[in-house]
């Protein structure tokens, strides 16, 4: 019996192209940009007194808190008179620098904290493609450490509940 055409092409594998340079920098530049607004979320909340999370009783939109002594006084003298003549206390001092802290702490986690929502999984996956080409030692060192920091940041941006935090769910 004759062979048929068919049985004479031999179907091509199909080859994958190792990650080139600018694949490798484009993943690095945004797991760079997620891991160092993880690291300046986790720096505010530990300055803003550990807000995040957010407790179940506080529930409503993150709200502007008075940043400035005067603002302070202005907002305080309704419940203590005395503000508008005597110096604060090492107390209010705190609370006032705790809420400028928190203040910049849901400035950030309203802007790029909600943009690690997308960044993070774009960086997961790529890193996890890379593992299925053909790859150099130092892409798999790139992938590894891209994968390792989006994770880490996935790990904090759930549990420190960024969407969830700002009220508008």
């Amino acid at each position: 019996m004759d062979p048929t055409p068919l049985d004479y092409q031999r179907p091509e594998p199909f080859h994958r192209r190792p990650p080139s340079l600018a694949e490798l920098l484009v993943c690095a530049v945004l797991a760079a940009v997620a891991l160092s607004t993880c690291v300046r979320v986790e720096w505010l909340n530990a300055r803003a007194g550990h807000y995040l999370p957010r407790l179940p009783q506080d529930t409503g939109p993150w709200r502007q808190m008075p940043e400035t002594q005067a603002s302070f006084r202005l907002v305080q003298r309704t419940f203590d008179p005395t503000l508008a003549w005597r110096p604060l206390s090492p107390e209010e001092h705190r609370a006032v620098r705790q809420f400028a802290a928190r203040n910049r702490l849901r400035d950030l986690v309203a802007s790029w904290g909600l943009v690690q929502y997308a960044i993070v999984p774009l960086v997961l996956a790529w890193s996890a493609s890379v593992f299925l080409r053909p790859r150099t030692p130092i892409t798999i060192i790139v992938a590894a450490l891209c994968g390792i920091a989006a994770l880490a940041c996935a790990a904090s941006m759930f549990h420190r509940g960024y969407l969830t935090s700002l009220g508008w769910s």
